[in-house]
Parts: C-alpha cells; sequence; structure tokens
C-alpha cells in the first residue's frame, strides 16, 4: 500500500472497522490461523442484520509518509489504531 500510494502519488484513507465474527470463526483461529482464514469467506456473507462501524481518518499524503517503508507502515497503521479511540 506504501509503495502504490507513493508510485501513483495518490493518498491512503485510513479506515477503522469495528465488527464481530462468528464463534466459529474464533474457535477456528484458536485451533489454527489457517482454519480461521478459510472461515473468513463465509463471515463476509453471513451478516444479515447485523451493525458495523465505519471509522474514516484524515487522507495521508505520499509526501508526508516517511521514506522508510517499515516507518511509513508504522504510521498507517498508528494512523487507523488512533481511529479506535476517537469517539467521533
Amino acid at each position: 500500500m506504501i509503495t502504490l500510494s507513493k508510485k501513483y502519488s495518490v493518498p491512503i484513507i485510513p479506515v477503522n472497522i469495528t465488527a464481530r465474527n462468528s464463534l466459529l470463526f474464533y474457535l477456528m483461529d484458536i485451533i489454527h490461523p489457517t482454519l480461521k482464514d478459510i472461515t473468513l469467506f463465509s463471515e463476509i456473507f453471513n451478516k444479515k442484520n447485523f451493525h458495523f462501524s465505519l471509522k474514516f481518518g484524515h487522507a495521508i499524503f505520499p509526501e508526508d509518509l516517511c521514506q522508510n517503508a517499515e516507518d511509513a507502515t508504522y504510521m498507517v497503521k498508528q494512523s487507523v489504531l488512533d481511529l479506535k479511540k476517537s469517539s467521533f
């Protein structure tokens, strides 16, 4: 994502999604992460009458990103985590 943002000069929009998955999904994760990944597709489509929250952050422009990809990734991750803490 960092590389694409810099290559095409497009901003990154941080998004935090707050939602819950089924008990089966979390049990599969305990057994083995691959099993969790297998159930992920069905989890996407079993959300009838389910509510979730989306929070969008301010755009992060390529020129504002650190040159080091690892540092830039940390910066984007922190902006998403900060959205979870905010209450707007």
